[in-house]
């Protein structure tokens, strides 16, 4: 399902059969937005074993005039309960879109796609949980603004021992 939010940019979900330049923008994103995707066999790895997962793991793609911008990963925790607890697992944008709103856009209209998947199958959201550094302030204002979460722990990264990572919550 396509959502259009703007002349630009638009979201999709993002799937194994998707095209090839996709799952590789998808790659080339993660590889350039998170440490532990440096390494292209991993990230590749990570992302089929992922897309693998579907329906428990949904991936949506943010396309900025046809290019790949941006993608979320949702996760469903618990089984496929009455009351849903969702964790937004990662997302990011590629470098070169950021400040242009794709992460706000990526955000909402996944999420609403989701909600909705989740209420057609009689079911409804009961937590969303999301985990971002303590110092990236500028993710948690986005994630308050776009879902209205708020930090609920403060806990030790269990990447990098140095690290700190807030956990935010939006409970219903």
């Amino acid at each position: 399902m396509v959502m259009k939010n703007d002349a630009s940019i638009y979201v999709e979900s993002f799937w194994k059969g998707h095209k090839t330049g996709d799952f590789e923008a998808v790659v080339a994103i993660a590889q350039e937005s998170f440490s532990g995707m440096k390494n292209k066999i991993n990230a590749t790895r990570w992302l089929c074993a992922n897309l693998a997962a579907r329906p428990r793991m949904q991936y949506y793609i943010a396309k900025y005039n046809g290019i790949v911008a941006g993608y979320i990963l949702w996760v469903e925790h618990g089984g496929f309960r009455p009351e849903a607890y969702l964790e937004l697992e990662q997302i990011a944008v590629k470098e070169s879109f950021r400040g242009k709103g794709v992460g706000s856009i990526l955000i909402k209209s996944s999420f609403q796609n989701i909600k909705k998947d989740i209420e057609e199958s009689d079911r409804k959201i009961k937590t969303v949980k999301i985990t971002t550094g303590k110092d990236n302030v500028r993710a948690q204002v986005l994630y308050e603004k776009t879902l209205g979460a708020k930090i609920e722990n403060i806990v030790k990264s269990p990447y990098r021992n140095e690290d700190i990572e807030v956990e935010m919550f939006v409970r219903y």
